[in-house]
């Protein structure tokens, strides 16, 4: 989890200076190679995976255009909409929060 913010604050960061995406996936890397010489598994977190993803997707590498991560209102309107009690169950709340979590900008 620890990781995942890291890279979410180096996200801001990199986007705020125009940097690409090679210096997330330099930190990254650097921070990951020490988890697994300590014996710790922290690549395959959701958390981590998503964080990088976003930051492929926000970053530009090269002048290509990248999709945007979804906007807060939008997942407000889907969870809302999931949440509803007329739509409520167990699995529309996994789903609502899934969104929440893994799809909501850092």
């Amino acid at each position: 989890m620890h990781v995942a913010m890291f890279l979410s604050n180096s996200l801001h960061f990199a986007l705020s200076r125009g940097l690409t995406y090679s210096t997330i996936k330099a930190a990254s890397a650097a921070i990951l190679s020490a988890h697994n010489m300590a014996g710790l598994d922290v690549a395959n977190h959701s958390f981590v995976q998503a964080v990088r993803s976003c930051a492929q997707r926000s970053l530009s590498s090269g002048g290509q255009l990248r999709k945007a991560p979804l906007s807060l209102d939008l997942c407000i309107i889907t969870v809302s909409f999931l949440l509803q009690p007329s739509q409520f169950t167990l699995l529309n709340l996994q789903i609502a929060t899934l969104i929440m979590v893994c799809f909501a900008v850092f």
